[in-house]
């Protein structure tokens, strides 16, 4: 496994995690790269909860050959936190984990300017967005908890802070 090339990426993310840390986050990062087709995955290691946390997204793209257009979106970026099988976990846990992995969460990105909506879109005059991102702390929605068991199999389970309607 360290040979990989892939496993430098890790290694350059997450020097200072535990090599059994290191060895779960590699497993996560092949199969989102390589089975799962994501574009952008990086690694940090967060010390206040133990763990490496995985960001990811894929472009999604739909091309239309006979128009002459192509439409590429992005899913919406995921916390992926892997973990061992035999690994224990609670409710508290993960409460705790919602609540440091805010540390972690950048603000969203945002146009230079906002529109201020009391003056209207056509007329507004705006405020510049670097002293509005500076007191803003993202807390996060949802992680995914990424179990690698001892065949390199990753099973995905979505949790979400608080209760979630079902899908129809």
């Amino acid at each position: 496994m360290e040979r990989h090339p892939k496993f430098k990426d890790v290694l350059d993310a997450a020097a200072s995690a535990p090599k059994h840390l290191q060895r779960l986050a590699f497993q996560v990062y092949l199969d989102l790269l390589l089975a799962k087709d994501w574009d952008v995955v990086n690694l940090q290691y967060v010390e206040a909860i133990d763990k490496i946390v995985l960001r990811g997204k894929r472009e999604l793209q739909a091309l239309f050959l006979n128009q002459s257009f192509r439409y590429c979106a992005q899913e919406e970026e995921h916390l992926m936190i892997p973990m061992d099988t035999d690994e224990l976990w609670s409710v508290n846990s993960l409460k705790e984990w919602f609540s440091k992995l805010s540390a972690i969460n950048e603000p969203p990105r945002a146009p230079e300017r906002y529109e201020n909506p009391n003056i209207g879109i056509d007329g507004g005059t705006g405020f510049d967005r670097r002293h509005f991102a500076n007191h803003l702390r993202v807390l996060p929605v949802s992680f995914v908890m990424s179990v690698v068991s001892s065949d390199s199999t990753v099973v995905y389970y979505h949790m979400h802070r608080g209760l979630v309607a079902p899908s129809e």
